[in-house]
């Protein structure tokens, strides 16, 4: 077996293997369509992990859901204006970073909105 890099270890280690592997029998499209429920869609400019191209498709499969994008918000859910991932570690490792700060304005009145 080839050596796993540093920065990936927490993604491949053994423990989660089982719990990645069950993740990619799904289609986030074909899920997120299937929703009858009020359904919020936060996405961030700087997220390196999901692309608003990945975000634009989801909000295509169901209009329904309200779709939010926060301008230097990372995949943390952080204010962060980096986009390379040697940069965002910190954001990643560091709990006392706290969340972007338009965030929970975004998620209280989505909440508050629901009938």
């Amino acid at each position: 077996m080839e050596k796993v890099p540093a920065e990936l270890s927490a993604l491949v280690r053994p423990s989660i293997q089982p719990y990645m592997i069950s993740l990619m029998k799904y289609d986030p499209c074909a899920e997120i369509k299937k929703l009858k429920i009020p359904a919020l869609l936060v996405q961030g400019t700087t997220d390196i992990q999901v692309s608003i191209a990945d975000a634009e498709k989801l909000s295509a499969a169901n209009p329904k859901v309200k779709k939010v994008v926060i301008k230097d918000m990372n995949h943390t859910l952080k204010k962060c204006t980096v986009m390379d991932s040697r940069s965002q570690q910190p954001y990643y490792n560091d709990p006392k970073i706290p969340l972007h700060e338009e965030l929970v304005p975004c998620v209280t009145e989505f909440i508050a909105g629901i009938r």
